[in-house]
């Protein structure tokens, strides 16, 4: 069986499979024709990585409606911020999945020039400079992109920072699981070589 994200091979079903129930567009759960419930295979991993991703999204569409948007973000600028996300622009087919930049670094991209670019903004909207929707979206992109390298910079660094904290931490645990200690033998008739519990 594959998984629905990724696409690979589910290898060790009781360790990495997480069936999720498929649901219809109005969120009812989905049957075959026998009553039988269907559901989707992820990796459990893969699944983690969706959900963050969705909630990285979901707050970065909330932030635009906030501040910027009434109703919704313009399903063209969406369309720019998703090919930032997967690392390419929409002719580019050989683009792979979530190899851009991340919603949540957009997001604090955004947030870091908020303050001028919501000047601006609202200096443009009351002179009704805008001509539409799209006019205010190529706005916020243009200010978004001003510090999105620095913002991907200090999020790499973070990541291996934990990925640094994670590792010492394996390693500590590992050592403390092993309480035999055999002392190397040594050619020092001095030292004495036994087993330490």
């Amino acid at each position: 069986m594959k998984c629905k994200a990724c696409g690979l091979e589910i290898k060790n079903p009781e360790t990495e499979l997480l069936k999720v129930e498929q649901r219809d567009k109005n969120g009812n759960v989905k049957t075959n024709k026998k009553g039988i419930l269907l559901y989707y295979n992820f990796h459990k991993s893969c699944f983690e990585f969706k959900q963050k991703e969705k909630k990285a999204q979901d707050a970065l569409n909330q932030y635009l409606i906030d501040k910027f948007f009434v109703l919704k973000a313009p399903q063209t600028m969406w369309q720019y911020l998703i090919s930032f996300r997967h690392g390419g622009d929409k002719f580019n087919r050989e683009k792979k999945k979530y190899q851009g930049y991340p919603f949540e670094v957009m997001h604090g991209s955004l947030l870091m020039v908020e303050d001028d670019l919501l000047g601006l903004y609202h200096k443009m909207q009351n002179e009704n400079q805008f001509t539409d929707d799209m006019h205010k979206a190529n706005l916020i992109i243009k200010y978004m992109c001003k510090n999105l390298d620095t913002v991907y910079g200090e999020y790499k660094l973070k990541q291996q920072k934990q990925k640094q904290q994670e590792f010492k931490k394996e390693i500590v645990n590992t050592a403390t699981e092993n309480t035999n200690f055999v002392a190397p033998k040594s050619k020092n008739k001095l030292i004495l070589n036994d087993s330490i519990t």
